[in-house]
């Protein structure tokens, strides 16, 4: 092989690595955008569960009170 051919081989080489580099950096964004989310989503369903909770609690008869029901 001549000195051009390596050398072409090593660019090839050096260019391939830097993609690579480049899509595990945005797989590592993605990944912690996605834990994010999921902490998010996390957060946002127990703040649901406690407005349910809440709303429950202030619609419920009480216990022997009167329901307005025979």
């Amino acid at each position: 092989m001549s000195t051009s051919d390596l050398e072409a081989l090593g660019d090839a080489y050096d260019e391939a690595r830097l993609r690579e580099t480049e899509a595990r950096l945005k797989m590592l964004k993605a990944e912690k955008a996605a834990k994010t989310a999921r902490a998010a989503h996390a957060k946002a369903e127990e703040a649901c569960d406690a407005a349910r909770n809440r709303w429950l609690t202030a619609y419920r008869p009480a216990a022997g009170g009167d329901d307005g029901s025979e």
